[in-house]
């Protein structure tokens, strides 16, 4: 019960909710507690203790995916909730199955280490490395704090690893001064150093000057604040284009030619699906925006139907962007679990996945990088985008309207790490909130409410200068430190004989 609880305490730091010293502190010491607590444990109970921490962890924390089941997908309530659940079992079976590896091939305090060690690599398994559901990774409770100086050299991952190690060296040198007193005070103090060295050297790297200031960017935000356009919700697309026409015309722009951002899923079709009325209505806010529009829309590819961003210019240029990540049980179906997503009956399963080397728009003397919505989940679109020449913004379009209310400040903290494994501005317009824009040290300078109807406009300060180390070298650098020192909690944990 209590490693549930405090599962469900760390899930409270996610989304902002929280200041950053509390978060900080919290989720230092629960973490510390944990890793303590299962070092001193058999390998069973260890992956149990840390699993029921996973589920108090992840069940509450990904609750708002309820929402897609039950309004969307019409779930009945109960089953949705089960859904939750067993996600919550399946994200939380990586840090116990890590922990239990720890109990099994180490004894006394050094499991502990590696323990944090193991649970930073699984949890690169459970995102980008495989799984690709990276959500609530313990990076995004991070943000403004000094694990978050990371991020530029190691992406997300290295935020996380970086905590977890302090964490893990805390509980060990805990461990080896109560355990042992002064027989082992010397690995004690060692394990202690450590953990504040890793903590300055996060620190130190806020510090760093990761970009060059460069001219304002501006732009136009619209927030539609539509409703979902779902299997068993009929929209007139004529209605939804005029209401963001209506927008555009209620605001002047900062400058002429200031791009016009609008969110994922104002089109609920593909364009030669659309009425006449529709593709009218469409010319006619290109027209009235006398600057380039982005936004969404499916189309057909020779891999299959994908879910695309068009950049469209004044001057009849198109730029399409197909999505690289796709949304698992909406976008695609995972093996193994078709019966799962008839139950869910979101639409859009299957989409064809976009390639990772695909044009980058420009405009005015700056260049975009195009991301939707799951692509923000990590830093893995961030980099494709950055391969040739890093962009001078990075765009995202979204539509949260399928989930709860609590998957915005999830979303938005996720927005503040790209901006800061990138050291660019971030643009992010969301469907229903939050819809802000955020400079390249992650920091947030304008944003809509949740559920509400707007235009946020002005200008972000521009970036430049070369490529973070994480852009250059990925998360190759922070995976292999982390098994050294995994393998040297191997060695200091060995079994005697």
């Amino acid at each position: 019960a209590a490693a549930l609880s405090g599962g469900a305490l760390f899930a409270a730091s996610f989304g902002g909710v929280l200041p950053a010293p509390v978060r900080a502190l919290l989720a230092l010491l629960l973490w510390t507690a944990l890793l303590f607590s299962a070092s001193r444990l058999k390998p069973l109970s260890a992956f149990a203790l840390v699993w029921a921490f996973g589920l108090g962890w992840f069940a509450p924390g990904l609750a708002w995916t309820s929402e897609s089941m039950i309004a969307h997908g019409h779930v009945p309530v109960s089953l949705a909730y089960a859904g939750v659940a067993l996600l919550g079992l399946i994200c939380g079976f990586f840090p116990a199955l890590a922990a239990g590896l720890a109990s099994r091939f180490t004894e006394g305090p050094a499991r502990a280490i590696l323990a944090a060690s193991l649970i930073g690599l699984l949890e690169w398994v459970r995102g980008s490395g495989l799984v690709d559901f990276g959500w609530l990774t313990p990076a995004y409770a991070l943000l403004d704090t000094p694990w978050a100086g990371f991020a530029p050299v190691f992406g997300a991952e290295g935020v996380g690893i970086g905590f977890l190690l302090t964490a893990g060296l805390v509980a060990a040198g805990l461990g080896w001064l109560f355990s042992f007193g002064h027989k082992h005070s010397v690995r004690g103090a060692a394990s202690f150093a450590a953990a504040l060295l890793t903590v300055l050297a996060g620190w130190g790297l806020t510090v760093v000057p990761w970009y060059e200031p460069a001219s304002p960017v501006p732009y136009r935000m619209i927030q539609a604040n539509q409703p979902v356009a779902d299997l068993f919700t009929r929209v007139d697309p004529v209605s939804r284009i005029e209401e963001v026409r209506a927008l555009l015309r209620g605001v002047e722009p900062v400058r002429p030619g200031v791009p016009v951002l609008t969110p994922e899923g104002v089109l609920p079709t593909a364009w030669d699906r659309l009425p006449e009325a529709a593709r009218e209505a469409w010319v006619g806010l290109l027209a009235e925006a006398a600057a380039p529009v982005l936004h969404t829309n499916f189309r057909p590819t020779p891999a299959g139907w994908a879910n695309s961003a068009f950049w469209q210019t004044p001057d009849g240029g198109l730029v399409i962007n197909d999505k690289r990540k796709l949304v698992p049980f909406g976008e695609y179906v995972p093996a193994g679990f078709r019966w799962f997503t008839d139950l869910l009956g979101i639409p859009m399963a299957d989409l064809a996945e976009g390639a990772a080397d695909q044009p980058n728009p420009e405009w005015a003397g700056r260049t975009y990088g195009l991301l939707i919505c799951y692509e923000n989940l990590d830093g893995t679109v961030l980099r494709d985008l950055a391969a040739a020449r890093v962009p001078d913004v990075f765009l995202i379009t979204s539509n949260l309207g399928w989930f709860g209310p609590a998957v915005q400040g999830q979303h938005l903290d996720m927005t503040r790490m790209r901006a800061l494994e990138a050291a660019r501005p971030i643009l992010s317009v969301n469907m229903n909130g939050m819809s802000a824009a955020v400079d390249a040290s992650g920091r947030v300078l304008a944003a809509l409410p949740t559920g509400t109807t707007g235009v946020l406009q002005g200008t972000v300060p521009g970036a430049a200068g070369a490529p973070t180390p994480y852009l250059r070298w990925g998360i190759l650098p922070i995976l292999i430190l982390t098994v050294l020192t995994a393998g040297i909690a191997l060695v200091l944990g060995r079994p005697r004989r």
